[in-house]
C-alpha cells in the first residue's frame, strides 16, 4: 500500500512541476557571469594587496647607527592604529571576495 501512495504523490508532484512556466536564461547570461567572476578576482587581488601593505605600514624600518628603528609604531602611534585598522577592514573584504567567489566554484 505505501508504494501506491508514493506513486500518487510522485504523479501529483510531476503533473504540478509540468505546469510551471520555463523561463529560459538571457542570451548574454554567460557574458554577464563571467565578467562578474573576472571582476570579483579582480577586487580580491586588490583587497589581498591593501591588507598586506596596511598590515605592514605600521612595521616599517630604518636601519641607523642605533640598530633597527620601528619608524611609524615610534613616531606616530595612531597612525599605526588607523593602518591596523584598514588592515584588518581590508581582509574582512578580501574573505567576504573569496567566499563569493567560492559560492561559484572558483
Amino acid at each position: 500500500m505505501p508504494t501506491k501512495s508514493k506513486q500518487k504523490n510522485g504523479n501529483q508532484t510531476e503533473e504540478l512541476l509540468g505546469k510551471l512556466p520555463v523561463n529560459p536564461l538571457p542570451k548574454d547570461h554567460e557574458r554577464e557571469t563571467l565578467i562578474r567572476t573576472q571582476n570579483r578576482l579582480k577586487w580580491r587581488s586588490h583587497w589581498l594587496t591593501l591588507a598586506i601593505l596596511f598590515t605592514l605600514m605600521p612595521f616599517s624600518c630604518a636601519f641607523s647607527s642605533k640598530g633597527l628603528v620601528w619608524l611609524m609604531l615610534r613616531d606616530a602611534p595612531y597612525a599605526a592604529n588607523i593602518f591596523t585598522i584598514f588592515a584588518v577592514a581590508s581582509r574582512i573584504q578580501f574573505f567576504r571576495t573569496r567566499r563569493k567567489l567560492h559560492s561559484s566554484g572558483i
